[in-house]
């Protein structure tokens, strides 16, 4: 057993010296053969960095540039024509009412888009006050635009009625769709054709008549409370020849302010308040109602006078 154990011993050995001398053979070739390929790196000298460095610069700058060049152009350019028309503000007026009044039916080139000549365009409708434009650089064109507001409806000599606005301008006519029913309405002396300032005037008086209730003249139901308020004529040196009168619609009655300051003709409808409101018999019938003269009402019936 012991001589056995010494023989494998022995094999042992040489099996491991064999193996430690074929280790050191391969390492000995590796090193006869040299390093491996790509295992060594070239060493380049400063001239040839500092001009591959140069050269990558000019690169990454000309990238940068066209880069650049696109994204301004991509930013900064802007459609040939006007590809849409948003309008804001309107009531009575449709979208294309506004756009016939800028004249953009037709495509539009954008260079030739001046915001402020197109507003002035638009207030050239009769029923826009003022507008403001403003061009998007998407090809929009926005317009707000602000609407006169009617006030009351004159009828002039040849029966036409128009739309007066808050600042007694009588700006557009009446066509057939238009409702006028809640509006007050103003009639202009034979041949007369009132001035802005006059019907300023008149605005003033409807204000204080629709805050009057004027019992057995008015007729609530009616349009316009079935009256009417008839400006005064002018004479040649322009000073007023005539009366402001307040009538019935169907010619039955009718009150003569006067004329002067509207001061002294709201103290006339005041007094034709309260006279209405007396409740008098005498009223009954009357076909006019004088209240030219100072602290008086003179009441006209069928040619009489009392």
């Amino acid at each position: 057993m012991a001589i056995a154990t010494s023989r494998t011993a022995t094999h042992k050995a040489s099996r491991f010296e064999r193996r430690s001398l074929a280790r050191q053979r391969r390492i000995q070739q590796r090193l006869e053969r040299g390093p491996r390929r790509g295992a060594h790196r070239r060493t380049l000298s400063r001239p040839a960095r500092i001009l591959i460095f140069v050269a990558s610069l000019l690169v990454g700058l000309g990238v940068a540039r066209v880069v650049t060049a696109t994204a301004v152009s991509w930013w900064t350019d802007e459609p040939a024509t006007i590809d849409a028309l948003a309008v804001q503000g309107t009531v009575r007026l449709s979208v294309d009412e506004v756009a016939r009044s800028l004249g953009v039916e037709e495509p539009l080139s954008l260079q030739d888009v001046d915001p402020e000549s197109l507003a002035r365009r638009a207030m050239e409708h009769p029923w826009i006050r003022d507008a403001r434009v403003a061009v998007l650089p998407t090809g929009t064109v926005i317009v707000d635009v602000s609407e006169r507001r009617p006030r009351a409806v004159l009828r002039d000599a040849a029966d036409a009625l128009h739309f007066v606005d808050t600042e007694g301008l009588a700006f557009a006519p009446v066509v057939a769709d238009d409702r006028v029913g809640g509006l007050s309405a103003l009639a202009t002396a034979a041949g007369e054709t009132p001035s802005p300032e006059r019907l300023a005037e008149a605005i003033g008086l409807l204000d204080r008549l629709e805050g009057l209730a004027l019992r057995g003249l008015a007729r609530p139901k009616e349009a316009h409370r079935g009256l009417e308020l008839v400006l005064p004529a002018s004479g040649e040196d322009g000073e007023e020849s005539g009366s402001w009168v307040l009538r019935r619609r169907d010619g039955s009655a009718a009150v003569l302010l006067g004329s002067g300051e509207l001061a002294s003709l709201n103290d006339r409808l005041e007094r034709l308040e309260q006279l209405l409101g007396a409740g008098l018999p005498e009223l009954a019938g009357v076909d006019s109602i004088d209240l030219r003269f100072a602290g008086q009402a003179v009441l006209r019936k069928q040619g009489a006078s009392r």
